[in-house]
């Protein structure tokens, strides 16, 4: 008797599907299929048929036509966080692994180099931002004006120019610009805690104290936060 050998669905099959049918949207064309790819004919980039693609739009096509299964996108979760700008291309992947590493020089470069081939890359404007902290004020604040370009719903853009506010001891600045960044990213630790200090450093002791709580009930081992409540605490007499 004959036996059916059975293989398990692969959602990413479908997702090839999903994203050869952007590609026809955008592009007017449709693609060549993956069987004549097996031959040897080759896929034409979108953004060579139509340029106006974004080139962030064209990497999330391309990561979903992979031949190889594995390296396509593996839910349609992903797939949808990339088309919402959460996309975390090979580049950018790369640029986090050597930071990860500790090389930041190197780090710099990489995530400028992944801004050169991907302008439109939002999480690498603003992380690139957020690196150049620990590096120059100047380039930081110039990369965090670009991320705020790029996506100005993201809060950590205006977060990294209210933090160099704050070493400036421009303080009503550094408030705004905290104010607006927490506005639009409530999640983030370090956000809340900057904003608590400039709120402190204007004597507004009791919005502080809440703010910065909130910052401890995000990331409750945050050094910098424990540190700013016992200020808090001291400056208004709180033993």
């Amino acid at each position: 008797m004959c036996q059916r050998s059975y293989q398990k669905p692969n959602p990413s099959t479908d997702l090839y599907a999903v994203c050869a049918s952007i590609y026809h949207a955008l592009t007017g064309k449709v693609p060549v299929t993956s069987s004549a790819r097996l031959s040897s004919e080759t896929l034409i980039y979108p953004r060579q048929i139509e340029p106006s693609i974004r080139p962030q739009t064209e990497q999330i096509i391309l990561k979903g036509m992979k031949m190889n299964i594995e390296e396509r996108f593996q839910s349609a979760e992903e797939l949808i966080n990339a088309l919402k700008g959460k996309f975390i291309s090979q580049q950018l992947s790369q640029a986090r692994q050597i930071l990860k590493q500790g090389n930041l020089t190197e780090a710099v470069t990489t995530y400028q180099q992944c801004l050169l081939k991907e302008p439109d890359n939002g999480i690498a404007a603003v992380e690139l931002a957020m690196l150049l902290v620990y590096i120059d004020d100047r380039q930081a604040i110039f990369a965090a004006n670009q991320a705020i370009k790029i996506n100005p719903n993201d809060g950590r853009g205006y977060g990294v120019l209210g933090l160099i506010s704050c070493r400036q001891e421009n303080w009503v600045q550094a408030l705004q610009q905290l104010k607006k960044a927490v506005n639009l990213s409530p999640e983030e630790s370090w956000i809340q805690a900057n904003y608590a200090w400039s709120l402190a450093k204007l004597s507004r002791w009791k919005e502080a104290l809440i703010v910065c709580d909130r910052s401890l009930k995000i990331d409750s081992n945050s050094a910098f936060a424990l540190g700013l409540k016992s200020w808090i605490l001291a400056n208004q007499k709180h033993w």
